[in-house]
């Protein structure tokens, strides 16, 4: 039976209290942005579907993403 898990990732956060310009999910930690390490642990997952709820800033972080691999 094909595996039918759907995830969907919240990632519309400012990081007001990062006191950054930049949107939280891209801020590195140990070498990774935010979202890379939920999208690497999502992958381990094997979903049908993964959707990214984007909305502080949402240009920056779908280019960045539409560079990911």
């Amino acid at each position: 039976m094909k595996n039918k898990l759907s995830i969907i990732i919240l990632a519309a956060g400012k990081g007001t209290r990062m006191d950054s310009d930049l949107p939280k999910v891209l801020h590195t930690i140990n070498g990774l942005t935010m979202i890379e390490h939920v999208i690497k642990k999502t992958k381990k997952l094997n979903p049908w579907k993964v959707l990214i709820v984007v909305g502080y800033k949402y240009n920056k972080v779908k280019n960045y993403l539409s560079n990911y691999k």
